[in-house]
């Protein structure tokens, strides 16, 4: 089978008081078999940013990543991003986040620090060039972090994940300081666990902050949690630990984890609820000073179709949109999909399902996604437009 990879791009518009999503599929310029372009996305606004993890720019895997834009007559690719010092297997753009004219790209297997302990790299928009600003390594990084596994951009602040750090995991604030890049705190959880994984991944909205542990094991080996962390007068607090009212071992809660505002979403890709791994997403609001479980979420399709529902969520005030990359593993062989839920009343419904126009065998689609108001962006790393992977 040949498989390539490529990205869609949704577009939402009101017509009668529903939703009409129109597709817009992107490929890199320079696309070539094995490049995984799509394992790896983010949106806001008129700007997204796409890696491709085993791009062979200067050596094998080292990565890129791709920025497009749309100023209202389609996408195009504007910049393709690499650095002068990659190395082979960095998978540059393993996690990837853009806000505005600041995007940042994690090579969690850079060793700076040591084997894998991990990077990041600042991106900023002068003009209509894309230019690296910074590389951002942990103060107390070592071999093995996985520094970068996790990223998440919002205005001058960045977070960093680095799931194996000491174990446990943990994620590291960065703010510009005037045009500098400054650590300003390490992260870590107040009850976490060997192999939990804390830190990938990381979604900041704000002054909130969610990170997904999802080996942590309140209930159960792999039962997962989330935590969620606010900044108060300046300083990072955690606030509250989510897990599943009905969770279980190995159901991996907090595989997916998105946050907007005062609404979270957290998947759960091992749920088994209808099915092996059928997978399920949970809802939470925050009231007052306390996050609530307020609805879960399930592809509704059946078990006999889907795996892996969870995979990938994102949430944008009151819709909340989850993947399913295996879905269809049973009749069509693995093409994905991503299923988009709204907040009606006090209720969340699933008010739409989509797929890829052309999707095939093994193309993955939903592996990532991200969602920015009326912009809804899907990976599909396996697609096949420019050679096989």
């Amino acid at each position: 089978f040949i498989m390539v990879l490529a990205v869609s791009l949704w577009f939402g518009e009101t017509v009668l008081g529903e939703t009409k999503w129109i597709e817009h599929k992107i490929l890199a310029d320079d696309g070539a078999a094995g490049d995984y372009f799509g394992i790896n996305v983010s949106i806001c606004g008129s700007h997204a940013i796409v890696s491709a993890t085993s791009d062979d720019e200067t050596e094998t895997d080292t990565g890129a990543a791709f920025i497009f834009e749309n100023h209202g007559s389609g996408w195009t690719q504007k910049a393709k991003l690499t650095v002068g010092d990659a190395s082979a297997e960095d998978y540059f753009g393993y996690g990837v986040s853009i806000w505005g004219n600041h995007a940042m790209v994690g090579a969690a297997w850079d060793d700076d620090n040591g084997t894998d302990s991990g990077s990041v790299y600042i991106f900023e928009k002068n003009g209509s060039a894309w230019t690296q600003a910074a590389k951002l390594t942990a103060a107390d990084g070592a071999a093995g972090d996985r520094f970068g596994i996790g990223t998440s951009i919002c205005s001058d602040v960045a977070v960093v994940g680095a799931d194996h750090n000491n174990g446990v995991g943990a994620a590291y604030i960065f703010e510009k300081i005037g045009t500098t890049w400054t650590q300003t705190a390490k992260l870590v959880p107040a009850d976490g666990v060997a192999e939990g994984f804390f830190g990938a991944p990381v979604s900041l909205s704000g002054d909130h902050l969610i990170i997904g542990a999802s080996g942590d094991d309140d209930l159960g080996p792999f039962s997962g949690s989330a935590y969620i962390f606010e900044r108060e007068n300046g300083v990072w607090v955690q606030t509250a630990k989510l897990t599943a009212g009905d969770g279980a071992e190995r159901d991996r809660f907090g595989f997916g984890a998105s946050i907007s505002g005062n609404h979270a979403v957290v998947t759960a890709f091992g749920d088994s609820d209808t099915g092996t791994y059928s997978g399920s997403a949970y809802i939470f609001e925050k009231n007052g000073a306390t996050w609530t479980q307020v609805a879960k979420l399930t592809e509704g399709d059946g078990a006999a179709e889907n795996r892996f529902f969870g995979y990938g969520a994102s949430i944008s005030g009151d819709r909340a949109v989850v993947s399913a990359p295996n879905a269809g593993y049973i009749s069509s062989g693995l093409p994905g999909a991503v299923y988009i839920f709204e907040k009606i009343g006090a209720a969340w419904s699933r008010v739409e399902k989509i797929t890829a126009s052309d999707g095939m065998f093994e193309d993955r689609f939903g592996r990532e996604i991200s969602f920015s108001g009326e912009h809804l962006i899907i990976g599909s790393f396996r697609d096949d437009d420019n050679g096989e992977d």
